[in-house]
């Protein structure tokens, strides 16, 4: 079944309202982890203990780099989560896009091939002007 374009453009639209929505967002990965100090005398060498923490970490690739942020306080940390799983829903709602867009873009395709092209057209007529004799040009002797 086809789509008539008055469809196409209420999925372009949705799609767009769906983007703007969606806030703000960023790559990377959130990490909760407990460390061990360098003190020998300190709790965390404990047999049992966790150790120090939980510490929070946002890191991320740069290149062939990967960078990290510590993340000092709770709302920092759930913020940066929700960042995170927005660049999740920013990558689904990319695929849809350009599922979308190919889907238009074939939709063009097959609309020119029965349409002849501007360019086409204007040769044609040109073509059908000339005259069928052939031109001679002046000798150089």
């Amino acid at each position: 079944m086809t789509k008539t374009e008055e469809e196409r453009k209420r999925e372009r639209e949705g799609l767009l309202e769906e983007l703007a929505g969606m806030g703000i967002f960023r790559r990377g990965s959130v990490n909760e982890f407990f460390r061990r100090c360098g003190t020998p005398s300190c709790h965390c060498h404990r047999q049992g203990d966790p150790g120090h923490g939980p510490q929070t970490t946002l890191t991320w690739k740069e290149g062939d780099k990967t960078r990290g942020r510590n993340l000092a306080t709770r709302a920092e940390a759930e913020r940066a989560r929700e960042q995170v799983e927005n660049h999740d829903r920013f990558r689904e709602w990319l695929r849809k896009w350009q599922a979308w867009n190919e889907e238009q873009a074939d939709w063009e395709l097959s609309q020119a091939r029965t349409e002849p092209r501007p360019e086409e057209t204007a040769l044609k007529k040109k073509l059908s002007r000339r005259s069928g004799k052939r031109r001679r040009g002046k000798s150089s002797v």
